[in-house]
């Protein structure tokens, strides 16, 4: 059984998260260059737990599908997208949500949307080797979905929902 996990964040707030998985332990945490904090969990009832309570996945990208518990949703996307995934409008278009991994995500995504603000997109695979979204090259491995809103006022909605309470 896998007994290795790890959490990424660039935010300090990963300390904390150490600090509930190991208790006054001050568990080393990982610097990348670019600022990126890891917190590698090895404890194999930690890993079983996060996987199968939380829907946690060490390939996420290919298989993950998140559980997100109730009050939790604008949280979820908020980091979603700020993270692996890109929100972006221009003028004369609608608000477009893309998100480079699996289909099974995205699903759980667009439920939420529909859920909780009544609203519906479109969704659409692109099969090239990158996909360009406002001039940048992102690296898909192969898969990319994209969400797309159907127009300016869902789009305000979702962003007012996704940016509402934050600093």
């Amino acid at each position: 059984y896998k007994t290795r996990f790890a959490i990424s964040s660039n935010d300090d707030e990963i300390y904390d998260i150490g600090e509930i998985f190991y208790p006054n332990q001050n568990r080393p945490i990982d610097k990348r260059s670019n600022g990126c904090k890891i917190l590698r969990i090895d404890n194999k009832n930690i890993v079983k737990e996060l996987e199968y309570n939380f829907g946690f996945s060490i390939d996420k990208s290919k298989n993950g599908k998140p559980i997100i518990p109730i009050g939790f949703e604008q949280y979820f996307l908020l980091g979603l997208f700020d993270w692996d995934g890109c929100i972006y409008h221009k003028k004369g278009r609608n608000l477009r949500v893309s998100y480079c991994g699996n289909i099974h995500t995205l699903n759980v995504v667009s439920q939420i949307f529909k859920s909780i603000l009544n609203i519906e997109f479109s969704l659409s695979k692109t099969t090239h080797s990158y996909i360009s979204i406002e001039g940048r090259e992102l690296n898909d491995n192969g898969i990319c979905y994209t969400l797309q809103s159907k127009g300016l006022k869902d789009s305000i909605k979702i962003l007012n929902y996704l940016y509402q309470n934050t600093d």
